[in-house]
């Protein structure tokens, strides 16, 4: 069989990262990875959501539980999900057929840390924009 073989799988998105971390330090780390893959400084974000450059430190790092109000604008900042923030992922069953190749590649994707995930998936998103 050759590697261009489709495959026919049922792809579930969903957060595979442990569940160690205290639910304010995930979301600290989605808004700190979000910023920094987006390009964005601390000051920028700040402006963006009417606060200052020490809230967006603040919440960050977990010091603050204040996060939690802001994030259907950070959703709409970083254009993605709300319940990316949320949960990790949006979890939806989509029945599609798989190449191999790309099969690979959600296996190699699913070992990365959710910060690089939101990386690889910017990277992806601006190389379609220049189609």
């Amino acid at each position: 069989m050759t590697s261009l073989q489709k495959h026919q799988t049922k792809v579930i998105l969903q957060e595979t990262e442990g569940r160690n971390t205290a639910p304010a330090m995930e979301l600290a780390k989605k808004i700190g990875a979000l910023r920094k893959t987006s390009g964005m400084s601390q000051e920028q974000l700040a402006l963006a959501l009417g606060l200052s450059r020490s809230a967006i430190a603040a919440m960050e790092t977990g010091r603050t539980s204040s996060a939690r109000k802001h994030i259907p604008m950070l959703a709409r900042i970083f254009q993605v999900p709300s319940e990316l923030f949320v949960s990790g992922m949006v979890e939806k069953e989509v029945p599609m057929t798989l190449s191999t190749d790309e099969v690979d590649l959600i296996g190699l994707y699913r070992r990365l840390l959710p910060e690089q995930k939101v990386s690889v998936q910017k990277s992806i998103e601006r190389q379609i924009q220049k189609l």
